[in-house]
């Protein structure tokens, strides 16, 4: 099989795993779903919140610190009640960092180049690895910070059900800004691809120490409050606890 075949198979795999979780957590929150989205990009493209959030009316804090993503955000998710757009980004401190955004967006070769966005110059620069592509799709601005207690503290909001951050190798400081042991959100999705080995690790025991199950996709890990399973989903989503098909 080919990498870009396995590719596409893991990623199937992984994105039945998080729509079975998303739906067991609406089915487990009877009042709806209050989720927090770092990322939340233009609210369409390879987004794994948007059906639910329109179709079940969750309530929610979406951050996108990027101007175009923003604004198209703020218009996708017109007329949707029960929404707060941040255009800022998250980390463990507040403040102000450099950040490396893309630009010129419509004229991308992939959709997925649209969600490149980081503090971290090393990992955007993968994938415009000439002076001309880089001059043309990606500028370094200094970008406002939060971190997600400070605006929850803002808002007055004492629950979150639902977690989600893809911030392109800076999930763990984004999770670092967050109480976790005060909100103990049902379900966690991070985009841990981008992390060592030994920091996935250590994310992993500490999720278990809190009383996570795991489950882990292609991009991303999976962390859901064990009581919101049945004993019989809870043996099947053991199956993933380690990458799917983690062979080449």
């Amino acid at each position: 099989m080919s990498a870009e075949n396995l590719y596409f198979l893991k990623s199937g795999i992984a994105e039945r795993i998080q729509a079975f979780l998303l739906r067991a957590l609406n089915d487990h929150c009877k009042d709806g779903v209050n989720f927090v989205q770092v990322g939340a990009n233009d609210g369409r493209t390879h987004d794994p919140l948007s059906h639910m959030v329109r179709s079940q009316k969750w309530r929610g804090v979406l951050f996108e610190p990027v101007p175009i993503f923003f604004e198209r955000l703020q218009a996708n998710y017109a007329g949707v009640e029960g929404l707060t757009f941040v255009q800022k980004a998250c980390s463990n401190v507040a403040g102000k960092l450099a950040f490396y955004q893309v630009k010129n967006v419509d004229r991308m070769p992939h959709d997925f180049m649209r969600g490149l966005s980081t503090f971290n110059r090393n990992l955007i620069a993968r994938h415009f690895t000439t002076s001309e592509a880089w001059d043309m799709f990606v500028e370094e601005v200094a970008v406002d910070v939060v971190t997600i207690d400070q605006t929850l503290s803002a808002l007055s909001i004492e629950q979150v059900d639902l977690l989600q951050i893809d911030a392109e190798g800076s999930d763990l400081l984004v999770l670092a800004g967050f109480d976790l042991d005060r909100y103990l959100p049902k379900l966690l999705m991070l985009e841990t691809m981008h992390l060592p080995l030994v920091e996935q690790h250590a994310l992993w025991e500490r999720m278990a120490a809190l009383g996570y199950e795991r489950a882990i996709g292609a991009l991303d890990s999976f962390f859901v409050q064990r009581e919101i399973l049945s004993s019989h989903e809870r043996d099947l989503l053991s199956q993933f606890r380690y990458p799917v098909l983690a062979v080449s």
